[in-house]
């Protein structure tokens, strides 16, 4: 059972239909409707005044209409036969009165229907908890009202169509009798509802309580779904009314459409009839609808209708190669078959329009774009030329076609590989010659392409510069010690003496890559070289000399086909900082002194200098340390400072 309001009257009952628009209020609100300033005008005059207000859960609501039925107890009719019931001019508080109906009499319900509505298209009245006038109601009886027995009530249950019920009874309204008792009492003194059809219509088949009654238009005929062909056009039509309540307005149209993405309006489609002209392809399976608005209240939607149309499809085949073709595929829907121009057609890349006619003549059309992949090209190249031992670098770098891509590569001396890149780790003269290698895309199309490789036989350089302590005389030169020592006739040589240089294995580092041996000038500088095979990779550098120190580079090397090393310019060139500034100019020199090269200038080393130094040798020996061809007391200091200093070898 819904919320029912409670009627409230003073020495005068009746049965109340309310009729109201409500804006944010709940459907059925709560209120009271009494009758207060009930007044005896003359004998046959009697007067009151109808008001409403708010009540319990409802504070506010909006008023637009009300109705009563008035019922007359049936006794006092007989006496009376008739009575009549008006409104007494501007006594309503109701916002732009307009007073629109009738008061007539029902002698077969023996009820007085009474209404006040506001004029068309007015504001509603705000009914608050503050009571309000609907109307000042004047009721003439034609013999008179009298102090006997009960003569007026609402009592109001007409049938067959049910309303809202209220009953109450008055013995004593009249203000001249001496009685003024309500009978029988209800509710301390109020009178009972009875009643809770508040959803049922009554005669104008609206709800008499319902804030559904919004003054929507009704709608009498629906637009139909419809076929059409493509480029044909196609009607839809929508027929309404204005509602009872309120009149005056009028009727405003707005067609839609909706194709998937939710209805929008339609530009300039305004009218009770809308005309799609021409119908496309695309207005297949699209919905129309027509919004109807009343002006003076609300609005409200057609059912959709659908348009259907005869819709060309297509699907093709993607084209694998370039120049290839693809196989469409032309289908139709919604026409009346057979069709023509539907079936299977080979098309190469580009656009073509495709045309269907159905049994009844209906065309559709459909653009078909074939694309097709970018020409698949390879081309290779490797680096040659190549030294032989050194790797030889293949790659190949496709083009166009669709990835992923294969490759196949085959060469001299029955060479093949599927990488993009193939390497030969160490070529020989037999790698020289021509490949070719094969591209295959995620297609299956193929494109091949071809490079030279030549093999040389080829050097390492490796500018190596290094001082050897005692030779070096200061300011980056050296002695001439080959002169010196009578085994260079010439005076102008700048050849100081024979030294071996060593690679080593980077990760074996007791293991002789490759040396070389050759004469050390005065500036410092060995040209060195090396098979072509030490290119590319990383080796370890030792320094060997007849009476130096061996000393051994402070990192690996790199070799390419030119590189260089530096002992001299910093104690770190050399493994353990294991080098001397012999004249403190931040120039190194390799320590000298290890006569019996046990790699340790120590005592074991003196006895050899000391029977030279007696014998007064003079020429090639490894015991003139400071290079000038005698081996005398002048190379004695250089041993003893280097066997004091514990000097040594070191290396990894």
């Amino acid at each position: 059972m819904k919320s029912v309001p409670i009627f409230r009257f003073r020495r005068f009952t009746g049965c109340l239909l309310l009729m109201w628009q409500a804006s944010g209020f709940a459907q059925n609100p709560t209120y009271d409707v009494y009758i207060t300033n009930d007044t005896l005008t003359s004998f046959t005059t009697f007067e009151f005044d109808v008001m409403i207000r708010a009540n319990g859960a409802t504070t506010s609501f909006n008023l637009k209409t009300f109705q009563a039925g008035l019922y007359v107890n049936p006794s006092f009719v007989a006496t009376n036969s008739v009575i009549g019931c008006t409104t007494v001019s501007g006594s309503s508080q109701m916002a732009a009165p307009g007073y629109n109906g009738s008061f007539q009499w029902n002698n077969t319900d023996k009820v007085v229907n009474m209404g006040f509505n506001t004029s068309a298209c007015a504001s509603p009245t705000v009914v608050t908890t503050i009571p309000l006038r609907i109307a000042r109601v004047r009721l003439v009886g034609f013999l008179g009202f009298g102090c006997g027995a009960p003569n007026l009530q609402f009592n109001y249950v007409p049938l067959p169509l049910p309303m809202l019920r209220l009953r109450t009874e008055v013995i004593d309204w009249d203000t001249l009798c001496a009685s003024k008792s309500f009978y029988p009492p209800a509710l301390g003194g109020l009178p009972t509802f009875n009643g809770e059809l508040w959803t049922q219509t009554d005669a104008d088949g609206r709800s008499p309580v319902s804030s559904n009654d919004n003054n929507s238009p009704v709608i009498s005929l629906h637009p139909v779904s419809q076929f059409m062909c493509s480029g044909g056009s196609v009607t839809f039509n929508v027929t309404a009314s204005q509602p009872l309540f309120p009149s005056g307005g009028s009727l405003s149209y707005q067609w839609q459409k909706n194709c998937g993405s939710g209805f929008v309006n339609i530009p300039s489609a305004n009218a009770a009839s809308y005309t799609l002209n021409p119908v496309t392809a695309g207005d297949n399976g699209c919905q129309f609808r027509c919004m109807v608005t009343y002006s003076c209240g609300g609005s409200i939607n057609s059912n959709a209708a659908t348009l259907t149309t005869m819709v060309a499809s297509e699907t093709h085949t993607p084209v694998a190669c370039n120049g290839g073709s693809s196989t469409v595929t032309i289908s139709a829907v919604n026409g009346a078959p057979p069709y023509s121009g539907t079936g299977s057609f080979t098309q190469f890349a580009g656009t073509q329009v495709y045309t269907i006619t159905d049994f009844n003549g209906c065309t559709a059309a459909v653009s078909v774009t074939v694309t097709q992949p970018a020409l698949l090209t390879a081309s290779a190249g490797s680096n040659t030329a190549v030294c032989a031992g050194t790797p030889v670098n293949l790659n190949a770098t496709p083009a166009g076609g669709t990835s992923p891509y294969n490759y196949s590569w085959t060469g001299p001396s029955g060479f093949s590989s599927t990488a993009q890149s193939p390497v030969i780790a160490v070529a020989s003269p037999a790698n020289g010659g021509t490949y070719t290698v094969s591209v295959t895309d995620g297609n299956g199309c193929t494109a091949s392409a071809t490079t030279s490789v030549t093999i040389i036989n080829c050097t390492a350089a490796l500018n190596l510069k290094f001082f050897i302590e005692g030779y070096y005389t200061g300011g980056g030169m050296m002695t001439q010690v080959l002169y010196n020592q009578g085994m260079d006739p010439n005076p102008l040589s700048t050849n100081v003496d024979t030294v071996l240089v060593e690679l080593h294995d980077t990760s074996n580092t007791a293991a002789v890559v490759q040396s070389f041996k050759g004469v050390l000038q005065t500036d410092g500088m060995l040209i060195c070289t090396f098979p072509g095979s030490v290119i590319g990779n990383t080796y370890w550098i030792a320094v060997k000399h007849r009476s130096a120190v061996q000393t051994w580079s402070g990192l690996p090397h790199a070799f390419t086909v030119s590189g260089s090393y530096d002992f001299t310019t910093a104690a770190n060139k050399a493994y353990s900082l294991n080098m001397k500034d012999v004249f403190s100019e931040g120039i190194w020199s390799l320590y000298t002194g290890d006569v019996n090269q046990d790699e340790s200038v120590d005592i074991f080393d003196s006895p050899q200098l000391d029977t030279d130094i007696q014998n007064f040798n003079f020429g090639y020996y490894n015991t003139d340390l400071n290079g000038d061809g005698s081996v005398d007391i002048f190379d004695s200091p250089l041993e003893d400072s280097n066997i004091q200093n514990f000097v040594s070898s070191y290396h990894p």
